[in-house]
């Protein structure tokens, strides 16, 4: 009887059937793409940590505010000594003109 649920009926091409039919072929398959994908997933990894350690060895955050701070008081120090030498050159020129 085709009807009967115990009556597993099945029609498939004979390639296919070699296919769906040998579990054992198909799971052996899937665990070599598993283990391919596993492999990729950890160079991916390697390649990531090595990033990683390639950034925080550029530049510490700290060093970075600590330049800020130090070219901020180079720059007062020019505007100061601007200052003084305009003041000089102004004082030079009333002194040459009298």
């Amino acid at each position: 009887m085709a009807s009967d649920s115990v009556n597993n009926l099945r029609w498939f091409c004979d390639r296919c059937e070699i296919v769906v039919m040998n579990k054992t072929a198909s799971a052996g398959d899937h665990g070599d793409k598993l283990d391919q994908l596993i492999t990729v997933t950890e160079k991916m990894m390697l390649k990531y940590d090595s990033l990683e350690q390639s950034l925080s060895n550029k530049c510490d955050t700290s060093s970075h505010t600590g330049l800020d701070v130090r070219i901020k008081a180079i720059e007062d120090k020019m505007s100061k000594l601007e200052s003084s030498l305009d003041r000089v050159v102004s004082h030079t020129d009333t002194v040459t003109e009298s």
